[in-house]
């Protein structure tokens, strides 16, 4: 009979003192965001992750700071290939029989020193660049 009093003046003990203990629970459910995949709600509070018990020194006890939530970034479906503000294409120029001529004979005085051969005939390539003519002279021995 004296146990079952102990145990009651307890359990009314209990009772009457306030529960101090803070409520460390977090709610779990996932919801679907505004993209449309699952996440959990932003507003909740964190669990603490392996990283901040390590480096705090607070050997696994929460300090109940949040950390801040960014929202996710929005894809913007940009090609990256497809520039902003590109330049524009000069027109295609078809190369006339004297400037292929020009380009051969240019080759046997100065190989393939295609900035020679360009200097050597203003006049004839004064429209074509040094890459003009290496690509024409690749086309021309194919």
């Amino acid at each position: 009979e004296q146990h079952a009093a102990d145990e009651e003046q307890t359990m009314s003990a209990q009772e009457q003192e306030p529960n101090n203990e803070i409520d460390h629970s977090v709610d779990v459910t996932s919801q679907v965001n505004r993209i449309g995949t699952r996440s959990q709600d932003h507003n909740e509070e964190p669990q603490q992750d392996n990283v901040n018990a390590k480096g705090s020194g607070s050997q696994g006890i929460w300090s109940g700071r949040t950390r801040p939530r960014l929202p996710s970034p929005v894809p913007l479906y940009v090609s990256p290939l497809k520039k902003a503000i590109s330049p524009v294409r000069r027109p295609k120029k078809f190369w006339t029989p004297e400037e292929v001529e020009a380009l051969r004979e240019g080759v046997k005085e100065f190989g393939k020193s295609w900035k020679d051969i360009k200097n050597a005939n203003p006049a004839i390539f004064a429209e074509r660049t040094e890459v003009d003519l290496k690509d024409k002279w690749r086309n021309l021995v194919r």
